[in-house]
């Protein structure tokens, strides 16, 4: 897989070990109890970190919100880091207390896809990601996120309001406009795509790990459901049908060329929307191989570029996001003004 390709320079990353006579540096660990498979990670981060002159402190999530929270919590206290250990939701979480910091974000993947720490070239062992967050060997490159809104919290297209978003992360979130409900770093999938997360429920991802997705996809194709889209692309009204509607911010996928392969420039800033028209084998294919972060061969795929970009489904599709179930459409969704830093290995970076 290729590794994350970045737009902006890579901010500098804290000291990998404490300067002398200065206060130790501190890392807050962020821990999904669902995450991990019996590992013995509290004695391994003990030692990477005490062996690094770093101090650590853990805290550990109960119900949603908490790692944004936590994560909010690190910055004032001065956290040198933040870094979380469990799937690509505890990721989104803290990231999202973290947008606009100068707080690095590390990642310790702990989850059954670890599709962003995958695409963002960072070590799936857990010995060898703790290391890379006290190491001199790591970099921190801004990555956009994007916001969204779900169900009954999507703006209507008829509200005013809905124009008065504005630069900037406090200023978008004021007045009659409506807190975003979710976020994500890669991939919002409706329709058939999302029944494939849908039905690789945390079950069958605790016995089959990546294969729960393959066998989801395969019983969402026994039925596929086509539905009218009704695309909203910054303003521009498109119509069209299809089994699976994808928003992407590709540049987080890690996937080279494929805004070559779908024959379209890229567009850093944008959205790109894709709109899957056929169930076949390949179609098969190329959702499996989007789910597991992999180039697809392109097929029957429509493809547009927004800034803002609203799905409504007639009759509706379900709606996920970075493996996350939303709910039924419509849904909304936006680029994050501001980005967040996130520890990756120095040599996993490719400039544009």
């Amino acid at each position: 897989m290729e590794n994350l390709r970045v737009d902006q320079p890579a901010s500098p990353c804290a000291a990998a070990a404490p300067s002398k006579g200065k206060k130790a540096p501190v890392a807050h660990i962020i821990v999904n109890p669902a995450a991990g498979q019996d590992e013995p990670f509290l004695k391994t981060l003990n030692t990477i970190f005490k062996e690094a002159g770093w101090d650590y402190e853990v805290r550990v999530t109960q119900k949603a919100g908490d790692a944004r929270q936590f994560a909010e919590e690190a910055v004032e206290k001065g956290a040198t880091l933040v870094a979380t250990y469990g799937g690509d939701g505890t990721v989104i979480e803290a990231a999202s207390g973290l947008v606009g910091t100068n707080v690095p974000l590390g990642i310790l993947p702990g989850g059954t896809g670890n599709m962003m720490s995958k695409a963002l070239g960072i070590p799936q062992d857990f010995a060898e990601a703790c290391a890379l967050l006290v190491s001199d060997k790591k970099s921190c490159p801004p990555v956009r996120m994007g916001e969204i809104w779900a169900g009954p919290n999507v703006r209507s297209a008829a509200d005013p309001a809905a124009e008065k978003r504005l630069p900037g992360r406090e200023a978008a979130h004021t007045g009659d406009l409506p807190e975003p409900a979710f976020a994500f770093f890669q991939l919002i999938g409706v329709g058939l795509e999302a029944q494939m997360v849908e039905g690789a429920d945390r079950e069958a991802k605790d016995r089959l790990g990546i294969l729960a997705y393959g066998i989801a996809a395969l019983q969402a194709l026994a039925q596929p459901q086509v539905s009218r889209y009704r695309l909203e692309l910054d303003g521009k009204v498109v119509e069209t049908e299809g089994v699976t509607c994808m928003v992407a911010i590709v540049e987080n996928l890690g996937i080279s060329g494929l805004a070559e392969a779908l024959g379209s420039p890229n567009h850093p800033d944008d959205l790109d929307v894709m709109v899957l028209k056929k169930v076949d084998l390949q179609a098969f294919v190329e959702l499996l191989a989007t789910v597991r972060g992999r180039k697809p061969s392109i097929g029957a795929i429509e493809h547009w570029h927004a800034k803002r970009v609203r799905v409504d489904a007639k009759p509706p599709q379900v709606a996920q996001a970075d493996g996350e179930v939303l709910g039924d459409t419509p849904v909304e969704v936006e680029i994050v003004p501001e980005p967040v830093m996130i520890i990756v290995p120095k040599d996993s970076l490719t400039e544009r």
